[in-house]
């Protein structure tokens, strides 16, 4: 099986969110992306936060970024922070 090689994903999502032009819902999900990226690195502080970044974009919470802050905290051991992000 190949290995995955996060650094190169994660590279390229920092200069796709910082394009001219790039449109809202775009740069949403590439902020998602590079969250769960440096969630599976082990990387929580910059997990946190793009996941934050990203659900302060959005007008109305989104189910799946809300529930990967609670993933990142639950990862982190702050089951109670986790447990508000996942209600």
């Amino acid at each position: 099986m190949a290995e995955v090689n996060n650094k190169e994903a994660i590279d390229f999502y920092l200069q796709v969110i910082q394009t001219d032009g790039i449109d809202n819902i775009s740069k949403l999900n590439t902020l998602y992306k590079l969250s769960l990226l440096y969630e599976s690195d082990g990387d929580f502080d910059n997990a946190l936060k793009y996941a934050t970044i990203a659900s302060i974009m959005t007008f109305s919470p989104r189910a799946d970024i809300c529930c990967l802050i609670g993933d990142i905290y639950n990862d982190i051991g702050n089951v109670e922070w986790a447990v508000k992000w996942y209600e």
